[in-house]
């Protein structure tokens, strides 16, 4: 599809840059700060999308012709939800938390142009498996969780040969003819070798990249 809106992501995050140029999206970037709080009482599966929602909101006055991508990203074991790590204890904290237990991915998103506004999200269950004390200081160390829900990437912690992509994603890089994007998406920021693995997933991969891109691209043919 050609895309010939104008379009804002609402994101600083160079993974979602990635991936929506990936899907043939010509974009500019704007942020604004806005605070990150939401109802105590809200089910953890629904905070993404409300926060994507908010930020998305604060733009409205300032769109004219454009279409606007939010998102947001939620780690969530249990009930309990894991933003982005204060520091690197915080980050350490995480990963022991999530160390060999199943956690669910959580990412809104929401577009909005001056007349119409869709929110939705898609979860994806990721398998940890069991981490070591070692293992956990030497990502913490090598691979700047610091700016990740859940203080890690799932691009640094897949076995070399994987692939994690489902049918349905493959099929869809196949039809934008991008089919070397998962291989893309891997250790973006480092050259060193993952100090871990993720055991599986049931879902979408690149909603834990950061945007669940198949969604996505349906969604904006369909605004």
């Amino acid at each position: 599809m050609n895309f010939n809106h104008r379009f804002i992501l609402a994101s600083k995050s160079p993974r979602r840059q990635q991936l929506l140029k990936a899907l043939g999206i010509s974009f500019e970037i704007l942020t604004k700060d806005i605070s990150e709080d939401y109802p105590s009482e809200m089910p953890a599966n629904e905070v993404a999308k409300y926060l994507a929602e908010k930020k998305a909101l604060t733009f409205l006055e300032d769109l004219k012709d454009q279409i606007l991508i939010a998102a947001d990203t939620t780690v969530i074991l249990g009930k309990e939800i894991l933003g982005k790590p204060l520091n690197t204890n915080d980050a350490r904290h995480m990963l022991s938390l999530l160390s060999g237990k199943k956690h669910e991915v959580n990412t809104g998103v929401c577009l909005l142009s001056k007349y119409k506004k869709v929110t939705f999200s898609e979860t994806t269950v990721v398998n940890f498996e069991s981490l070591t004390t070692s293992q956990i200081h030497e990502y913490v160390e090598n691979f700047h969780p610091l700016d990740k829900a859940g203080s890690y990437g799932i691009q640094d912690c897949i076995k070399p040969g994987v692939n994690l992509l489902s049918s349905l994603e493959q099929s869809f890089l196949k039809k934008i003819k991008k089919p070397a994007l998962f291989e893309d998406s891997l250790q973006q920021e480092t050259i060193k070798p993952p100090t871990f693995f993720i055991e599986s997933i049931q879902g979408a991969y690149f909603n834990i990249v950061g945007l669940p891109i198949e969604r996505l691209y349906h969604e904006l043919e369909a605004f």
